[in-house]
């Protein structure tokens, strides 16, 4: 379960009877005294009636087969505002028994199921080690009594359930192993406040990492792991992949590749539909802490039904070759660059831009029959529009009947010119629509002015699910942002760049991962991210770059 803010009770529109259920079940008698807002919402709700086809002895026959008779009335009982921003996700249960015996092995005495929703870990770690003691922590005083109420139901009575913020928790030490389990909230960075970013930028420091401020909660929660964890103890998380990939995840690598003594890491495939409900390529690491381990075990899933089995496609990567890097070219296992080809990073030659936006399409692009029949010719230029273009490309993209045009005024445009009705007519046009109130004309002075971008010699596509694609731009046509332009650091010649493309092309599996990779194998990379790639290259680009 996913959090970043407390939840009230009078967020909800209502609870479907969860709570009556949860106290039948005898969720006041684990976990310790109740919360205060737990009890709020156990008087408001001690008389609903039960979720509409659930009793009680039916819900605790489910809950000991280890099915979750909440979650459909859970969820549904939140408004989609308040899941969006809470970024409530549950775990399935196949992977939550896979987590578990990731860290039963150590035969814990204690386990904290952080973010503990409606308790599928804690309820699978009853299960599993049922001699240990269970800290169960979540925001959500709903979440916090169905918790109470699957270990009620489970005859598991050693437990403690914390009504609060993960974050914020401390921790005693106890003579024994300590596994951390969960699925830490994937909470973006503006949805949280600046106390939030404070506290956690605070609890890095402590720990001698500095944390961006453009980490997730997720971030959040693996420093408090690291705060509370002692020499020995384990962990399994699953997280989404971003921190992996980003350049504000480099605190989260450096403390997994450090003192939280990161053990494996299990990626599942973009493709695996992990969590439905979400667009993010799902990661499971696990962990040993101040551990001596000097290697990293990699095994990719094509499902989440291969966790937990061996399937021969495991390597090793060595511990201190994964800091000061980004991780994301452990999502593909690619072949290594051939001994007669240098490596060098794009940037060593080009700069990426996104292309143009233009915050509306459908006013400032048009067909050149439209540009034609308009009379706006002279204020057009030839621009590409779709990724599909690069793609089909084969390596060079050219003009062609159906390359569309975009109004590319400059900012000094004499619109008084006595030629110049069809575009004042145009702009009018434009003003009744109301395109300069749309966000980014209404930033822009003169609302019509598109910036003075000159064409890229090479495009590249940046958002797709393939890697990405190049081609040379010998037409000089500009781009929208939904392709990048790569814009040569010093002159390069058409052989030159031909050879770039073909170069690129020719390598872009090997660029996998190397993006932002989300659920479904959609891969996107940010100018940076795309500078920051390494390529094989001949020994013609080498020097080029070496001269640059």
């Amino acid at each position: 379960m996913l959090h970043c803010h407390p939840v009230r009770t009078e967020d909800r529109q209502g609870v479907a009877g969860l709570v009556r259920l949860a106290i039948d079940l005898g969720a006041e008698r684990v976990g310790g005294p109740l919360s205060p807002e737990e009890k709020i919402l156990r008087d408001s709700h001690r008389q609903d009636p039960l979720p509409e086809g659930v009793d009680r002895d039916n819900a605790r026959n489910a809950l000991a087969r280890g099915d979750d008779p909440f979650a459909e009335p859970y969820l549904d009982g939140m408004p989609k505002a308040l899941r969006y921003r809470l970024g409530v996700v549950l775990t399935p249960h196949r992977i939550v028994k896979a987590m578990l015996a990731e860290v039963a092995w150590a035969s814990p005495r204690r386990v904290v199921d952080m973010g503990c929703g409606t308790g599928r870990f804690s309820g699978e770690a009853a299960r599993q080690v049922p001699d240990a003691k269970i800290i169960a922590v979540d925001i959500d005083p709903l979440g916090t009594l169905l918790t109470r109420a699957r270990l009620a139901a489970l005859g598991h009575r050693n437990a403690r359930v914390v009504c609060g913020d993960y974050v914020d928790l401390a921790l005693d030490r106890i003579g024994g192993t300590t596994a951390f389990v969960g699925n830490p909230p994937y909470a973006r960075h503006h949805e949280l406040s600046s106390d939030q970013k404070a506290k956690a930028a605070a609890l890095a420091r402590g720990l001698g990492f500095p944390l961006s401020g453009l980490s997730g909660l997720h971030a959040h929660f693996l420093f408090a792991t690291a705060a509370n964890s002692a020499p020995g103890d384990v962990g399994c998380v699953i997280t989404s992949a971003e921190w992996m990939m980003v350049t504000y995840g480099e605190a989260v690598r450096n403390l997994l590749a450090g003192p939280l003594g990161l053990k494996a890491l299990h990626l599942l495939d973009p493709a695996a539909m992990a969590f439905p409900e979400t667009m993010t390529t799902a990661v499971i690491l696990t962990f040993h802490s101040g551990g001596l381990h000097t290697s990293v075990s990699v095994t990719p899933h094509a499902t989440p039904e291969t966790l937990g089995r061996r399937n021969g496609k495991t390597w090793e990567i060595r511990r201190k070759d994964l800091t000061g890097t980004t991780w994301g070219h452990l999502l593909w296992k690619r072949r290594p660059i051939p001994k007669t080809r240098t490596a060098i990073p794009l940037r060593d030659l080009f700069r990426v831009h996104r292309g143009i936006a233009t915050g509306d399409n459908s006013f400032f692009v048009m067909t050149a029959e439209d540009a034609k029949e308009r009379r706006l010719l002279p204020w057009m230029r030839p621009v590409l529009t779709r990724a599909k273009e690069v793609m089909d490309a084969k390596g060079n993209v050219r003009r062609g009947p159906q390359t569309k045009m975009i109004l590319a005024l400059s900012k000094t445009a004499d619109l008084d010119d006595p030629d110049g009705d069809p575009l004042r007519e145009y702009l009018a046009q434009g003003e009744l629509r109301g395109v300069p109130n749309r966000y980014l004309c209404a930033h822009r002075r003169p609302w019509w002015w598109l910036g003075d971008r000159e064409p890229a010699p090479i495009v590249a596509t940046y958002m797709a699910r393939r890697p990405p694609a190049f081609a040379q731009n010998p037409d000089r046509l500009l781009n929208l942002n939904v392709i990048h332009g790569l814009y040569p650091t010093k002159p390069l010649d058409d052989s030159l760049l031909h050879e770039v493309v073909k170069n690129l092309n020719a390598q872009r599996e090997r660029l996998r991962g190397q993006g932002r990779v989300y659920q479904g194998g959609l891969e996107k990379f940010e100018p940076r991210e795309l500078e920051a790639v390494r390529v094989a290259v001949g020994p013609r680009f080498a020097r080029s770059a070496e001269a640059t």
